[in-house]
C-alpha cells in the first residue's frame, strides 16, 4: 500500500466525522428554514463524501468526462445540475488534501508551505481580477496579469514537485515536460500581443487542463482506477455517438447538408447563432476528434466493447471529417503494431481500411470534399486556407521566436502577419502550427517534448507489463493509450486543439499507468527473489 493510500485510510475516520458534522448541520438548517430538500442534500453529501475520499480518481474521471465530452451540450438537461463545476471543485479539494497529508519521500520540509503560499497568492489575485474583468471595471492590459501568471507558474512547479514527492514513485518525465510547457504558457501570456485574449483563454480552459492533468496523473493508483476511467470514457463516447446517429437519421444539426454535428442552430437570430457557434460539438471536426479517444479504448478491448466500437466508429463516419479518417487509420495501425510487433500489418491495415473509411464517409459528396479541385490540379478552399494559415503561423514564429503572439491570439493577429488575406479571420487548423505561431519555437519544442516522452514512457510501460505478466486489461489499456495518442496527433495535425483536453488526458493516463506498471515490476522482482531464496540454493544455505 502506498504512503498516500495509507494516509487516506488513516484519516478516513476524521473525514467521516467531518462529513457527519456537515450533514447534521445541513439537517438542522433544513428544519430551521423549513426546506425538506436540504435533508436529502445532507444525506447525499454524506454518501458522496465517503465515496470521493475512498475513490478520488472516479470524481476526477467524471469531471473529465463532462468537460472533455461536453455531455451537457449533447444532453442540455444536465446543464441545470452544473456537474462540471461540482466535480471540478471536489477534484481540486481531494488532490489538495491528499497531496498535503502524506509524508514526502524526499526531505523537503518547506515544500508544502511553498504550495500553500503560491496557491493562496493565485487565488488572492486571480479571483478578484476575474470578477473585476467580467464587470468591466479594469482593462485587459492591467498589471495584475503578469502577477497572476508568475504566481501560477510558481504554483505549478511547486505542486508538481509536491505530488512527485508525495507518491510511491515520482511523476514520470512526460508530466514534468507538461509542467514546463504550462509554465511557459504562463510566461508567454505576459508577452502576448493581446494579453487580455490570452488571459481569457487561460482563465477559461488552460488552468483547468493543467490542474486535472496533474490530478489524473497522481490520483490514479490502482488497476481499478484505470478500469473505472476506461469504462467512463467509453460510456461517454457511446452517449455522444448515440446523439450523432440520432441526428443523422432525423437530419438534425447538419453542416453542409451531410456532415453531422450536435447543437448547431440555423436561425436568423445572430445571438442564437453566436451561442451555438461557441459549442465544441457544433463543429464536426472537433466532434470527430472527441470521439477518437473512446474509440481507441474500445478497440483495445474489442471483445468486451464491440458495440461501443461500432457505435463510436459510425458516429465518426457521420461527421465526414478528413482529419478523423486519418486518425482512425493511425489508431488501427498502432493497435496492430503494438499487439503483433509488425509494421507490415500496420501498413496493411491502412491499405485495407483506408478505402473502406473513405467510402463509408462518402467524402466525394461532401460540399468541401476537394475531389473536383484535385482532379483539375488545384486545392479546394478548405485545404488552401489551411496551407495559408500554416505559412502565417510560421511567419508569426519568425517574428516572435521566443514567445509567439500568445495563446488565443492567432485569429486576431492573422491579418498582421499573413500575405494570404481571405477577407476574414481563419483558424490555424493544426495543433502543431497553433503552438508554433502562438508560443514560438520554444513552446513548440516543449510541446513536442511532452508528446515524444509520452510515447517513450508508454512504450516502456508496455514492456514492463508484459514482463510482469500484468492483467490483460492493463496491457490493453497501455496499447489503447499509445493508439489514442497517435490518432490524436494525426487528426490534431488538421485541427486547432493544442490547448484543449484530448492530448493532456492521454498524457496524464500514460503517467498514471507508468507508475502502476512500476509497482507491478517491483512486485514481480520481489516474487522472483523470494522464489530463488526458497529454491535449492536457499535450502542448502539454511
Amino acid at each position: 500500500m502506498s504512503s498516500v493510500q495509507a494516509v487516506a485510510k488513516d484519516n478516513s475516520g476524521l473525514v467521516l466525522a467531518i462529513v457527519i458534522v456537515l450533514s447534521a448541520a445541513t439537517f438542522g438548517a433544513a428544519l430551521t428554514l423549513d426546506q425538506p430538500a436540504l435533508i436529502l442534500a445532507g444525506g447525499l453529501a454524506l454518501l458522496a463524501g465517503i465515496i470521493a475520499w475512498s475513490q478520488p480518481f472516479i470524481i476526477c474521471a467524471l469531471f473529465i468526462a463532462f468537460s472533455y465530452f461536453r455531455l451537457p451540450e449533447a444532453y442540455p438537461s444536465l446543464e441545470a445540475f452544473k456537474p462540471a463545476l461540482i466535480l471540478g471543485t471536489a477534484s481540486l479539494a481531494l488532490v489538495g488534501l491528499q497531496g498535503l497529508l502524506p509524508p514526502l519521500r524526499v526531505p523537503a520540509r518547506s515544500l508544502k508551505a511553498y504550495c500553500l503560499v503560491s496557491l493562496a497568492a493565485c487565488l488572492g489575485l486571480a479571483v478578484p481580477y476575474s470578477f473585476l474583468r467580467s464587470t468591466g471595471a479594469v482593462g485587459y492590459d492591467a498589471m495584475l496579469i503578469p502577477a497572476i501568471m508568475l504566481c501560477a507558474a510558481f504554483c505549478a512547479m511547486a505542486w508538481t514537485a509536491l505530488l512527485s514527492a508525495a507518491g510511491k514513485h515520482p511523476l514520470p518525465v512526460n508530466v514534468r515536460w507538461f509542467s514546463a510547457f504550462f509554465v511557459f504558457i504562463c510566461i508567454a501570456t505576459i508577452f502576448s500581443r493581446v494579453p487580455g485574449d490570452s488571459f481569457d483563454w487561460w482563465a477559461t480552459i488552460t488552468w483547468k487542463v493543467a490542474v486535472m492533468t496533474l490530478a489524473s496523473a497522481w490520483l490514479a493508483r490502482t488497476e481499478r482506477d484505470l478500469l473505472n476511467a476506461s469504462n467512463i470514457f467509453v460510456a461517454s463516447g457511446v452517449l455522444i455517438a448515440v446523439v450523432v446517429i440520432y441526428n443523422k437519421i432525423h437530419g438534425i444539426s447538419l453542416v453542409q447538408e451531410t456532415r453531422v454535428s450536435i447543437g448547431r442552430i440555423v436561425s436568423d437570430d445572430p445571438e442564437a447563432v453566436r451561442a451555438a457557434a461557441g459549442k465544441i460539438l457544433s463543429d464536426p471536426n472537433d466532434l470527430a476528434l472527441i470521439l477518437m479517444f473512446p474509440l481507441a479504448f474500445a478497440l483495445a478491448r474489442v471483445v468486451l466493447a464491440a458495440a461501443a466500437c461500432a457505435t463510436t466508429l459510425t458516429a465518426i463516419v457521420f461527421t465526414q471529417s478528413r482529419g478523423a479518417a486519418i486518425g482512425v487509420l493511425v489508431v488501427f495501425a498502432m493497435l496492430l503494431l503494438q499487439r503483433y510487433r509488425s509494421a507490415f500489418l500496420g501498413l496493411l491495415a491502412v491499405i485495407a481500411i483506408g478505402p473502406l473509411m473513405l467510402g463509408a464517409m462518402n467524402l466525394a459528396n461532401r460540399d468541401s470534399s476537394g475531389y473536383e479541385e484535385i482532379a483539375s490540379g488545384s486545392l479546394d478552399d478548405s485545404a488552401q486556407h489551411r496551407i495559408d494559415a500554416w505559412k502565417t503561423a510560421f511567419r508569426m514564429a519568425l517574428a516572435r521566436p521566443l514567445t509567439g503572439v500568445g495563446i488565443s491570439n492567432f485569429s486576431q493577429m492573422y491579418y498582421s502577419y499573413t500575405t494570404f488575406w481571405h477577407h476574414r479571420e481563419i483558424a490555424v487548423h493544426s495543433m502543431w502550427f497553433q503552438v508554433l505561431g502562438e508560443l514560438g519555437f520554444v513552446g513548440l519544442a516543449l510541446f513536442a517534448g511532452m508528446i515524444w516522452t509520452s510515447f517513450k514512457v508508454n512504450a516502456e510501460t508496455v514492456r514492463w507489463l508484459e514482463r510482469a505478466h500484468a492483467p490483460p486489461f492493463l496491457r490493453a489499456t497501455a496499447i489503447g493509450l499509445q493508439a489514442a495518442l497517435a490518432g490524436t496527433c494525426a487528426s490534431g495535425t488538421f485541427l486547432s486543439q493544442a490547448y484543449t483536453w484530448p492530448v493532456y488526458i492521454i498524457v496524464a493516463l500514460i503517467a498514471a499507468l507508468s507508475n502502476l506498471a512500476k509497482s507491478y515490476q517491483s512486485t514481480s522482482k520481489s516474487e522472483g527473489m523470494a522464489s530463488r531464496l526458497s529454491g535449492p540454493v536457499g535450502i542448502r544455505a539454511a
